[in-house]
């Protein structure tokens, strides 16, 4: 029987070649397809030589174009990083590969959905870099959309592959067709009723500040919405100097504690009922049953102390 043979992002299989030295491991790539595949790892940003850790980059749409650029540097890296796609990929079908399996939303590897800055009033979603390199390349493996934190492209071998045309990098189904999970993409409510969704959010300082910087131009009217776990009770108490926060808590049993003129007020919450932290009171939590709570929440200034 032929050897499958299918490109991956090095993340997914647990290499720690992340921005931040982290990995992105999936059990189900590694343990239950990796037995049955050859697996052709590719990480764009080392492979550049950019090194591990390395300051974030995102896709800044200017002057009509999408440009690959540093979170905090702002120097630009669409250049180097296509004219190594272009080497790359021309590796890659030397491999002979049967599709590829990428990191979603990856400014470098993603399919759809990398949702750049705007910088001149522009708006849509586009691929990662390396990706429209492979697209162009290789038609026969036709990009297809993935959830979560993994995308897929190319048929499996023992289905005959069409050469289709692939669709312009614009032409990309819209967020309400494709359902996200609010506990890995958060999304931000911003000015003018805008509703804009933040990939694979991180509470690492790095992505943070690259969140306050996309976002600042909303000041105090800004608010992340998100589920997170309740799994424990906090070691922190927080408070929000740029407004009220709503709590719904979805699953488990919580007690949210406030204080209020010294003291501390406890308010009890069951699965479905929800309360509000006042602007710039300090709050925390006791976890008495393991859940999950929705967040609505004016990140900016976000203040924490040790409990």
């Amino acid at each position: 029987m032929a050897t499958i043979r299918l490109g991956i992002s090095s993340c997914l299989l647990g290499d720690e070649v992340r921005f931040d030295g982290g990995h992105k491991r999936d059990s189900s790539l590694v343990e239950t397809v990796g037995p049955l595949v050859e697996w052709v790892p590719v990480c764009p940003e080392v492979e550049l030589g950019l090194g591990v850790p390395r300051e974030p980059m995102h896709l800044v749409r200017s002057d009509g174009e999408i440009r690959l650029v540093g979170t905090r540097s702002e120097k630009d890296h669409t250049d180097e990083m296509e004219a190594y796609a272009r080497r790359r990929v021309a590796e890659l079908v030397d491999h002979d590969l049967h599709g590829y399996v990428l990191k979603a939303r990856s400014p470098s590897c993603g399919l759809v959905d990398v949702i750049p800055q705007i910088a001149d009033g522009g708006c849509g979603r586009t691929h990662g870099r390396q990706i429209r390199r492979c697209a162009h390349r290789d038609v026969s493996r036709p990009a297809r959309r993935g959830r979560g934190a993994v995308e897929g492209a190319g048929p499996p071998p023992s289905i005959p592959r069409a050469r289709p045309r692939l669709p312009e990098v614009c032409e990309t189904p819209t967020m309400s067709e494709s359902p996200f999970e609010l506990s890995s993409t958060f999304v931000h409510l911003g000015l003018g009723a805008s509703a804009t969704p933040v990939p694979d959010f991180e509470w690492s300082g790095e992505f943070l500040e690259t969140y306050a910087k996309r976002f600042a131009s909303d000041g105090d009217d800004g608010r992340l919405v998100c589920i997170t776990p309740q799994s424990a009770s906090w070691d922190v108490w927080e408070r929000h100097p740029a407004g009220e926060e709503l709590v719904v808590l979805l699953s488990g049993r919580s007690t949210f504690i406030q204080e209020v003129d010294g003291a501390g007020q406890r308010i009890e919450l069951e699965p479905g009922q929800a309360f509000v932290n006042p602007t710039n009171v300090w709050h925390t939590s006791d976890v008495h049953e393991p859940g999950e709570a929705l967040f609505v929440t004016p990140g900016r200034g976000t203040e924490h102390r040790p409990r």
